[in-house]
This record gives structure tokens, sequence and C-alpha cells, in this order.
């Protein structure tokens, strides 16, 4: 079967992982698309861990993609870039704002050529504002976005995310925001458009939903602050340690909810407390809210814990790592764990392909490839260049 976005053909001319990771998310359900690096290779194909030399990140972030190489800097290079945007839907990039027009390569440029394109710009502050010109990073997003201040325990220091967070949403937007775009040209005329992504925007979004600091700010002069694994919307909820050395977390997203939480651990009497009775009074004694709970998981071992909340259809998880998900039935019945074959490592198992169509499913095709495997296939059979040519553009470092 095809993927629900076969047809489609992005040109991924992004480095490190925001770009990537939004092409990838195209790439898993179908589309067709060409990671462009320089000739000397993206520098997320040499970060962090590796097997024998092979880095295991690059081959994960631009799965499903080929792989051409082309110097965007050379006046030839951009001349080839045209010549291939001029047949797609997309492009991603995520380099300072303006190099894509010093490059003679800018949405207005690519217009002329293909009124349809649409060009998806990822950067650290947007392509306008005070900032843009800055260099921007996740990290620095991750802070100025308000994501580190309200991250970490609440008498620690603010706390910056282990992985790519910053990266990883602006993804998400953009691949949003490309399949958006897609949909307005379908239905409005068949124009193109330009599409603003910045890394801090995405986070400070999605904390503008799941936190609403501004509005808090706005409306009761409240700055949010560390609350470690709390909330300030609900109580219960935590992580909290069983007699085994085992962490659970649990949520109370209402009052319901609540009272099944109180009924599996035979405390449901607490609710007639006055200190206790509703969420509001809960959060107002959150403390000793904690302390119950804390003291009754550590006479539990998190097996009878997990058994009394389902018993009480109450929520509760225990908290996995990676060895945890390769054990667990419900992974592999849903096909989170899957394997792909990668031309050095042989059989690589990485996460599976999301979101879920039913109908018509992505699939893993490949792995990240070798530098350039592409080439012959784009460059001749695509665009009919000749052997002789594509020499010609190897000496003079162009591919």
């Amino acid at each position: 079967m095809n993927g629900p976005l076969d047809g489609l053909k992005v040109l991924d001319v992004g480095t490190v992982l925001a770009a990537p990771i939004a092409a990838t998310l195209l790439a898993d359900l179908g589309a067709e698309v060409l990671k462009i690096e320089h000739p000397r290779g993206d520098s997320i194909r040499t970060w962090g861990v590796n097997k024998n030399g092979a880095y295991l990140l690059w081959k994960v972030v631009n799965r499903n993609k080929k792989s051409i190489t082309l110097n965007l800097s050379n006046p030839e290079g951009q001349e080839i870039f045209r010549r291939l945007a001029k047949d797609s839907d997309i492009v991603i990039e995520n380099f300072r704002p303006g190099t894509m027009n010093r490059w003679n390569i800018g949405i207005d440029q690519l217009r002329k050529i293909n009124p349809q394109i649409i060009m998806i710009s990822i950067s650290g502050w947007g392509q306008n504002g005070p900032y843009s010109n800055k260099p921007g990073y996740g990290t620095l997003a991750e802070g100025i976005s308000g994501f580190a201040q309200l991250n970490g325990p609440e008498d620690s220091p603010p706390t910056l995310p282990p992985v790519g967070m910053a990266d990883g949403t602006s993804g998400l937007f953009a691949a949003f925001a490309a399949l958006a775009a897609i949909f307005h040209r379908e239905i409005n005329g068949g124009r193109g458009q330009h599409v603003d992504i910045s890394l801090y925007e995405s986070l400070y979004t999605l904390l503008g939903f799941t936190n609403v600091p501004v509005t808090q700010y706005d409306q009761l002069g409240v700055i949010p602050h560390r609350m470690g694994n709390r909330t300030n919307f609900e109580s219960p909820r935590n992580l909290y340690k069983t007699k085994d050395d085992r962490w659970i977390s649990i949520s109370s997203t209402n009052e319901s909810m609540a009272k099944r939480i109180f009924t599996a651990m035979g405390m449901e009497k607490l609710l007639e407390d006055p200190r206790f009775e509703n969420n509001d009074k809960r959060l107002e004694n959150i403390d000793e809210v904690d302390r119950i709970v804390s003291e009754w998981m550590s006479r539990h071992d998190s097996e009878e814990v997990l058994s009394l909340f389902e018993k009480n259809e109450a929520t509760a998880g225990i908290v996995y790592d990676v060895k945890d998900m390769f054990e667990d039935e419900h992974f592999r019945a849903r096909e989170n764990i899957v394997t792909v074959m990668d031309s050095e490592l042989g059989p690589m198992k990485t996460h599976g392909i999301f979101p879920i169509f039913r109908d018509t499913p992505g699939v893993i095709q490949n792995s990240g490839l070798p530098l350039g495997q592409n080439n012959e296939e784009i460059y001749m059979k695509r665009l009919g260049l000749s052997e002789k040519e594509l020499l010609a553009l190897k000496e003079k470092n162009v591919i």
C-alpha cells in the first residue's frame, strides 16, 4: 500500500534536527523526500552515539529519504535546485533568514518557475523581528519559550530537557503547517506560500495550550513556577515510589477519577475530609495529599498497585525505560518498535510510524542513507544529466 502522502514531492534542505524531522514525518506517510546536503554532508551524520562508526541519530532522523548532494552556495548548484523545485510541492529549510534569497532560491524566486511551491522556513527566532538574524538553537528556544523556567523540581534551578524538545516540537508544527498549506493550495486556486516556523514559538505555543502562562499572568498577575511532577490544576498527580522501587504515575483529571484513585487505595473516606473533598481543596493541601499517597505506595509492590487501580478503573502507570518498552505487549501490538534493514548495521530496531493510518499506512523503506546515494538516479534519470556532466559537477564540488 502507498501512504496517504504518496505523490507529494518534498525537497529537504534542512540540517541537524528540526527541518529534517518535519521532512521525515512527511516521508513516513509516503511523500517522496529528497534529502539535499552539501557535498561535505550534514553535521548530524556524526552526532551522538555510534556503533562502529555508524551514527544512530542520522539513521533514524533521516529515514525514508533519498540522499543527494548539492552545493547551494554555488550558482550551478542553485540552477540545479531550481530545476528540482520546478515539479516539487514543498521545500523545507532551516537556514538563517535571508540565506535562501541570497542563494537566489527564496520563495519569490521559486514562485517564478513554480507558482504552486510551498516553502517551510524554520529558524530560531522567525523570519522577522529584532532577533531574527541572531543565531538560534533549540537550547536557547527551550529557555526563552518559558519551558526551562517551568521544568524541574520546585527547589531546583530552571531545567533544560535532555532531548531536542524545541526541534522536535518545531518539526511537528512544520509538518502540520506544510499539510495545511497544501490543503489551502488545492482548495484556493493552486498558489503556494511561505510558512514561517520558529523554534521558540513552537514550544511557547505548546505551553500556551497546556499551561496558559500568558493568560494566567494577564488575568491573575501570576507567574507560573516549577512544581516538579505536580501540576497546578489537579491533585493527586505525581510520581510515587513503590515498595519494589518502581515509580508509578497517577493523574486525577476529574472528581470521578479522584474517587476511583482513593477507592483503589482503600481511602475513599478521605473525600469526606474538608481538606480533600474537591480538587480545589486538594490543591490547597497538596503536600498532605502527596504525603498520604506516597506513604501508601511505599507499602505496596508495583504489580499490586496496578492491579488495584485497574480493578477500580483508576489511572496509573509504571515509568518505563526503553528496556521496559521492548518487553511490553502493548508496544508490540501497536508496532511501536519495528525493524528496518540498514546497510551498515543490518537489522536495526527503531520507533514505528505515527500517526497510524488504517487504510493507507506508512512504511519504513530505509534508514538514513549514505551521502549522495541517489545522485545518479536523480541527476541522470530525473534531470537528464549525462555521466560526463555528473563527473564535471563532482570535480567542481557542486555535488
